[in-house]
Formats: structure tokens, sequence, C-alpha cells
């Protein structure tokens, strides 16, 4: 990545140091519409008791921002819906101050951009005997998930049950009763459906 608008900016073993307000980017070619996961390894000193602001920038714009919640590197997502085409992607710097003797700076190490994986139900179980059924299904990080359950396949009878927010590439929810009202494969739901719908971003 190349400096763009940083007053106060270094590199230092592979790390970009934003000393003032500002963004760094560079080229890159997108060659699919779609939800992308950006992992940005970044750290900062903090001022006034609050952590750096960085944020994700497509074309100069910031289309997502976050606050640090830790001065060392640490991993953080963001996920973006980004259009097909080569695109300037940048991290910004953008809540500087300088209160000496505190001064509040950031600094990046690693951006590393990838597909959302699609939404795919990979494996459901059942027990009988417990009347539990679990469903596992793929996930990103930072996306947001709701599971639905429904007796018949009718668009009405769709009911939500609760919403997920990927933490890992896997999620699953054990359905036994308390949150659908009825344990499944019981005599009361002996027939029951399920789907997962992606929410957002």
């Amino acid at each position: 990545m190349t400096n763009v608008n940083v007053n106060a900016y270094s590199t230092s073993g592979g790390i970009a140091y934003l000393n003032s307000n500002g963004r760094i980017e560079t080229a890159v070619k997108i060659t699919t519409a779609g939800n992308y996961t950006f992992t940005i390894l970044a750290g900062g000193n903090a001022a006034a008791g609050v952590l750096p602001q960085i944020g994700v920038t497509v074309d100069g714009i910031t289309r997502r921002s976050l606050f640090l919640t830790n001065t060392n590197l640490t991993a953080y997502t963001i996920t973006l819906c980004v259009t097909a085409g080569t695109h300037a992607i940048g991290l910004a710097f953008l809540n500087d101050l300088y209160a000496p003797p505190e001064d509040r700076n950031a600094f990046f190490s690693q951006l590393t951009i990838t597909p959302v994986t699609g939404l795919r139900i990979i494996q459901f179980d059942t027990d009988p005997a417990q009347h539990t059924a679990t469903l596992q299904w793929l996930t990103s990080p930072g996306v947001v998930y709701e599971v639905q359950l429904a007796p018949t396949l009718l668009p009405a009878n769709w009911q939500s049950q609760l919403t997920v927010t990927g933490s890992a590439s896997i999620s699953s929810w054990k359905d036994d009763g308390p949150l659908s009202g009825t344990p499944p494969l019981s005599p009361a739901a002996s027939q029951r459906y399920y789907r997962i719908r992606q929410l957002g971003p």
C-alpha cells in the first residue's frame, strides 16, 4: 500500500505507521461482485482514553469504521459488498489526537481480502430419543444469520428463532424446544423444516 494523504507517515519492518489522519491504499481487482471479508491487522496508541478509529475505504470513501480494542497488533474483520472491477482499497486512520504527553496514532501490518463463503448448511443431525435437531452452516466473521423454522413449506409459516453473528467459519444451533415452543420429533412437532437466511451485511 502507498501513502495517499497522511502527513505524518512512516514504515518499518513491514508496518505502516499513520501518525496523522489519512489513508494508505492500493489497487485491487475484484473479479466478481459480492460480499468480501476484510481482515485487518492493526494496533495503535490511545489518547484521552480513546483508542484509534480505523476504516476501510473503497475508491476514497470510508465504507466501514471501527475502534481498535487493543494497542497491540490485533486482527479485526469488516464485511463489505464490493462491485466487480479494479478499486482503490485503503486503510484509514480517522481520529488523530495530539495532547502532550499523549499522542493517538494507528499502525497497520496486514490486510487480507477474501470472498464471503456462500450460505450453505453443511450438517443436520437429529436425535429422536432426545427430541433435538442440530444445524451447522458455513459462516463468515461479522455476518449476521437468522435461523427460521416452519411446520410446512408454505411461505407464511416461516418463523424466526434467533440471529447469530458469525465469529468463525462454522456456526451451529440445536433445536431442543425452548425457542420453538415444542421439541422437534415429538408428537406436537412430528414434521419441521429449517432454513438459514443471511441478514447482512
